[in-house]
C-alpha cells in the first residue's frame, strides 16, 4: 500500500513499507527506490530541495537531487503519522498523541507539544498577521490550534464524530476531513 505522496517539479515520491519510490512525472516510471527505512513511511514533505520522510521514531532527510540521505533525526513518540516543515521547524504528529517539533537551525533544540488524547494524524500551518498557527487533527476527534511562537494550545475544535484524518488550509479557511465521512469548514 501507498501511505503518502509528495512531489516536486521533476518527481513524484511515494512512501510504503520500508521504502520510498521516486517516479519520473513525465514518463511515470520508477527512477529510484530509497531503501533502509525501519517501518512504514506515512509522511513525506518536499521543501527547498529536501525530502523529509516520517517513519518509526525518526525523520530522514534526503537531498532530492542526489537522493543521498543527509540527516536522521530521532523522534520520541513512535511512528510519525503527519508532518509539516515551516521556516523554523520540522513538526510531526506521532502515534503517542504528541506533536514533535525540531528546530531547523539548532539540532539540539526540540520539544513535544501535548494536548491530544489520540494519534495525531494530520497537521497544517498558517502564517498570518505576524503569527504562525499550527492545526493538528487526531484520533480523539478534535482539531487543536497552536501558537507556534509560544508553543501553547489556543483552542480545541470538536465538531467531528470520528477521527480527524486530514487538514487543508486555503484562503484563510481550514478544511478538515474525518472518519465520520464529513468535511468541516472552519474560519
Amino acid at each position: 500500500p501507498i501511505c503518502t505522496l509528495a512531489a516536486n517539479d521533476k518527481h513524484l515520491f511515494s512512501g510504503s513499507l520500508r521504502i520510498i519510490k521516486v517516479w519520473d512525472k513525465g514518463t511515470l516510471q520508477t527512477v529510484r527506490t530509497l531503501e533502509g527505512l525501519n517501518h512504514w513511511v506515512r509522511a513525506l514533505v518536499i521543501k527547498n530541495d529536501k525530502m523529509y520522510a516520517g517513519i518509526y521514531q525518526a525523520i530522514k532527510i534526503w537531498d532530492v537531487n542526489s537522493f543521498e540521505c543527509e540527516r536522521v533525526i530521532d523522534v520520541k513518540g513512535g511512528s510519525v503519522y503527519s508532518m509539516v516543515v515551516t521556516d523554523r521547524y520540522i513538526i510531526c504528529g506521532t502515534y503517542d498523541k504528541g506533536i514533535f517539533m525540531q528546530s531547523l537551525s539548532n539540532p539540539r533544540e526540540s520539544q513535544v507539544l501535548r494536548g491530544h488524547s489520540g494519534t495525531v494524524y494530520c497537521l497544517g500551518y498558517l502564517k498570518s498577521g505576524g503569527h504562525t498557527r499550527l492545526f493538528s487533527g487526531a484520533y480523539d476527534r478534535t482539531i487543536k490550534v497552536w501558537n507556534l511562537d509560544k508553543h501553547i494550545a489556543l483552542q480545541t475544535m470538536d465538531r467531528h464524530q470520528g477521527s480527524v484524518c486530514c487538514i487543508v488550509i486555503a484562503r484563510g479557511k481550514i478544511f478538515s476531513g474525518a472518519m465520520d465521512s464529513t468535511i468541516k469548514v472552519w474560519q
